[in-house]
């Protein structure tokens, strides 16, 4: 599939067009500040369709976390896991059960949670000393008028159909047409999208890994 990089304005002209307000004088229905605000809306609904069809990690990338603090990047939305060095060896830590913060004090590998923008480590006393590596989705960008966004195979046509009926609500005009071709555009992205999933993961092979429950880790 193609991705490709589209501009916020062309979408923005399309968006008139489709919704025939592209006439100056059209711009007291919708001003472009505010047929920009239904584009965000509609783009981060894009955006958390396709992670939830292709997987979190088409979008995801890493971060450094430094040591004591582990604070988390501005840009983070959703963490997919956690990597850390425990005497010399890189480990992919767990994250704890918040009703389990006080079930791993004996644990030999510490586990993680998420905690008012950081991560915080239990048993505390093991906490890794070093930087850890934080794999995670960023939230999705804020588009700008003069900005622009990438689009896999034309599925921007999601952006302007959602706001296209954004325009027509506040027309008061019926709905029925507009619901219809998003909800076409809708099956397009998901049916292309499942196309990119990855194989799903399997269960990891534990054959040579000692079993933690014994040793409440």
């Amino acid at each position: 599939m193609t991705i490709q990089s589209v501009n916020v304005t062309d979408v923005i002209a399309q968006i008139r067009a489709e919704a025939d307000i592209q006439d100056p004088s059209a711009t007291s229905i919708c001003t472009d500040a505010e047929l920009l605000v239904w584009v965000n809306k509609a783009y981060k609904r894009l955006y958390d369709l396709i992670a939830a069809e292709v997987g979190q990690e088409y979008f995801g990338v890493t971060a450094s976390l430094a040591a004591p603090t582990f604070t988390l990047p501005a840009d983070f939305y959703r963490a997919l896991g956690v990597d850390a060095t425990i005497d010399g060896v890189p480990v992919s830590c767990r994250q704890f059960n918040f009703l389990e913060r006080n079930d791993f004090q004996w644990a030999l590998r510490p586990r993680y949670r998420i905690y008012q923008g950081t991560l915080i480590w239990r048993p505390t006393a093991s906490a890794p000393t070093t930087a850890v590596t934080l794999w995670y989705v960023p939230k999705p960008a804020t588009l700008a008028g003069n900005g622009a966004f990438d689009a896999v195979s034309g599925w921007d046509d999601y952006v302007v159909k959602y706001v296209v009926r954004e325009v027509r609500r506040k027309q008061e005009y019926d709905l029925g047409e507009a619901n219809a071709l998003l909800a076409e555009q809708l099956r397009v992205v998901q049916h292309g999208a499942s196309r990119l999933r990855e194989s799903q993961d399997q269960v990891a092979d534990s054959t040579n890994i000692a079993d933690e429950a014994y040793y409440n880790g």
